[in-house]
């Protein structure tokens, strides 16, 4: 009897040890605490950093993209009439033609010009700016490679017909002084001629 008394107690001491061990391991320590929180801190200033990185890059985004449309829009003369530059049948001189669009844009100019024969028709523009330099409006107008190929083929008056042509057109068209003509965003370069600047009207 006295045994089975002694092994109760025993028993219970060492169900209330385990418990206590058990109830020690689970309690976190103040340095514990303390290092979760900062865990948690950095973790949320991780997350605050990447949203305003994010909403820089979507401003960021918004704005080039206005800027975008609005050199489009500025580009863009609506419907009107202009006048196109061509060379004349003996290769003497220009011819002009005017012509009705219901957009006037740098491509839509440029379709006029194929269309008179002046450059391919799969010539595209891979640019076009307007903009003032010294007190005058010019034009940056980069062409795609199809131009370059073209215009080296030819002898040194039909370059220049052409080339004026070109230039002739879009001055008029846009009202500027100036302009400078690249073929895929480098030097437009001929075997007889190289245009490394901005170019005036042509006579």
């Amino acid at each position: 009897m006295k045994k089975k008394y002694v092994l109760g107690i025993l028993t219970v001491v060492v169900l209330m040890f385990g418990i206590t061990a058990c109830g020690k391991t689970t309690e976190s320590t103040p340095e514990q605490n303390a290092t979760q929180e900062e865990q948690k801190e950095d973790q949320d200033n991780d997350t605050s950093d990447q949203d305003v990185n994010q909403d820089g890059q979507n401003e960021q985004d918004q704005t080039q993209q206005e800027q975008t449309e609005n050199t489009q829009d500025a580009n863009n003369l609506g419907a009107g009439t202009i006048t196109v530059y061509a060379q004349n049948k003996d290769v003497s001189g220009f011819d002009k033609k005017e012509v009705s669009l219901e957009a006037i844009t740098p491509e839509t100019v440029l379709s006029q010009l194929a269309a008179a024969g002046v450059l391919p028709s799969d010539t595209t523009v891979l640019s076009f700016t307007k903009k003032e330099k010294d007190g005058e409006q010019v034009i940056d107008l980069d062409l795609s490679e199809k131009f370059g190929t073209y215009i080296k083929e030819m002898g040194s008056s039909a370059e220049y017909l052409v080339i004026g042509s070109i230039c002739n057109t879009y001055l008029d068209v846009y009202h500027c002084a100036k302009i400078h003509i690249t073929v895929n965003g480098e030097m437009l370069a001929t075997g007889h001629a190289e245009y490394p600047g901005y170019m005036t009207r042509f006579s």
